[in-house]
């Protein structure tokens, strides 16, 4: 299967084109066969909206319940450190996928990269060790169980609708996560599969056993 990004790629990028072409041929003559389960980033970011809409509405139903705001104010200043923070919470969602990942990939925080969508303005992670599906799961979800869901519940407790709206955005910025989760977990589980994420696109690559046709247990 030749790899076919759709888009250019930076040096860093065709690297890991090229390793993921060598490791697909390796896998090959070991008897798996390969399985893509990307998504194109423009759905990525238009689903996102769908998917965490319930999320998004429970938060706010839960918040605005246990602390009426009777007047809404934001100073220039206070806007430009809402902005700061968002800028660093983006940053800090995709540390997160890596130090999560890089905790269990065989080769550590060796196999991490991370890297931009230019054309889209998107950043992220990606691991180029395999892993077992429960690793890859909880990776992908881990920002926005943190920066989302655990924000939500300081911003709760604290009362604070200027950290709660941050929260909020980090639960949609999970959108595509969920999405690939989604995707991950329609597709049969099979003994002894692989699962790398992808080098260069939103989602991961599965390496199966050719002969394993029946569902893992």
């Amino acid at each position: 299967m030749a790899e076919n990004p759709g888009r250019k790629l930076s040096p860093r990028e065709q690297a890991r084109c090229e390793a993921l072409q060598r490791l697909s041929d390796r896998m090959k003559e070991q008897g798996y066969r390969r399985v893509d389960l990307v998504v194109d980033v423009v759905q990525a970011n238009g689903m996102a909206v769908v998917i965490m809409l319930p999320f998004l509405v429970a938060a706010a139903v839960i918040f605005f319940a246990l602390n009426p705001v009777k007047e809404l104010y934001i100073s220039f200043s206070g806007l430009l450190l809402w902005l700061l923070v968002f800028l660093v919470l983006m940053v800090l969602h995709e540390a997160i996928h890596g130090l999560t990942w890089g905790l269990m990939a065989p080769h550590g925080f060796k196999a991490i990269a991370f890297g931009v969508i230019w054309q889209m303005l998107t950043p992220y992670c990606t691991c180029t060790d395999g892993l077992k599906r429960w690793q890859y799961l909880l990776g992908g979800l881990m920002p926005t169980l943190v920066l989302g869901f655990g924000l939500a519940a300081l911003a709760t407790s604290q009362g604070s609708l200027w950290l709660f709206s941050l929260a909020e955005l980090m639960i949609l910025g999970g959108g595509g996560d969920f999405l690939i989760v989604l995707k991950m977990l329609r597709h049969p589980k099979k003994s002894g599969a692989v699962y790398y994420d992808h080098p260069y696109e939103c989602g991961l690559v599965v390496f199966e056993p050719a002969g394993s046709d029946a569902p893992a247990a």
